[in-house]
């Protein structure tokens, strides 16, 4: 008389299976070491990782095994920082034109010729920001005709007060 390997009852001699759980009496244990086992013998090893499902795209760069890879694809020149600062400085003379009732309109210029320079810049390089360099060109030198027209209708206007 044998014992059945799953539920360890007692198997009649000559059965071709336990009655209790069904397992066959020839087939290997599921829990025997060495090759009879079949693929992964060993339970306590992990099993394999699965494969990975797609190739990276093209032009693309396979994701890092750990961590930051610290290359990738490199970006382009990106914007011009005069374009940045023509803008910004020919916005913030408009504001200061309206806070202190005209004194930002001397900033202005400042604006404008920055915006030049950096369409230079641009024209030669291949940077971007050529829309904010035209936005700051075109606020800069607004502003200063603004000022010129109103320092002009001052004088006009004291001109013909006196009189």
């Amino acid at each position: 008389m044998t014992t059945c390997p799953i539920c360890a009852s007692a198997l009649p001699d000559g059965a071709s299976s336990c009655e209790r759980c069904g397992f066959a009496t020839g087939a290997p244990s599921p829990w025997a070491a060495g090759p009879a086992a079949g693929p992964g013998a060993n339970p306590a090893a992990p099993p394999p990782p699965p494969p990975a499902p797609y190739p990276p795209p093209a032009g693309q760069n396979p994701p890092a095994s750990y961590g930051y890879s610290g290359y990738g694809v490199p970006s382009g020149p990106g914007t011009n920082g005069l374009a940045i600062a023509s803008l910004s400085t020919s916005i913030g003379a408009a504001v200061l034109a309206v806070i202190t009732c005209g004194l930002g309109v001397v900033i202005a210029p400042v604006g404008a010729v920055l915006g030049h320079v950096a369409l230079s810049q641009i024209k030669r390089t291949g940077q971007g920001g050529q829309g904010a360099a035209m936005a700051g060109v075109i606020v800069g030198w607004a502003l200063t005709a603004l000022a010129v027209l109103g320092v002009v209708l001052v004088i006009v206007i004291g001109a013909s007060g006196s009189t």
